[in-house]
């Protein structure tokens, strides 16, 4: 999954799988991430380039980071792939892959 960093928290990833994030099911493609806004930095923002898709993430933990190399990390369950990781040139966002409590 390639990503680019563009603007502060923001990046472009290529999922090539359906998932789940927020208790959301999205389809494959290309996403954009954005932080909801400049004064909450635990919320994001997940828009689908192909589709109407888009779904508000919130993370359990933000942490500073310098990495050169954004990306997403998941955790597989069942057979899904559960959103668990956003990874910025500025900051690591970890996300709940149980929001609800665990399964």
């Amino acid at each position: 999954m390639a990503a680019k960093a563009q603007v502060v928290d923001q990046i472009v990833v290529n999922i090539p799988y359906e998932f789940v994030v927020g208790g959301t099911t999205l389809p494959p493609g290309s996403y954009r991430v954005d932080r909801l806004s400049s004064t909450d930095s635990g919320a994001l923002i997940l828009s689908s380039f192909e589709s109407s898709a888009r779904v508000m993430v919130r993370s359990t933990s933000v942490e500073s980071t310098q990495d050169d190399k954004p990306e997403v990390s998941f955790e597989q369950v069942d057979g899904q792939h559960f959103l668990s990781k956003i990874k910025t040139a500025d900051h690591v966002f970890t996300i709940s892959v149980f929001p609800f409590g665990n399964p």
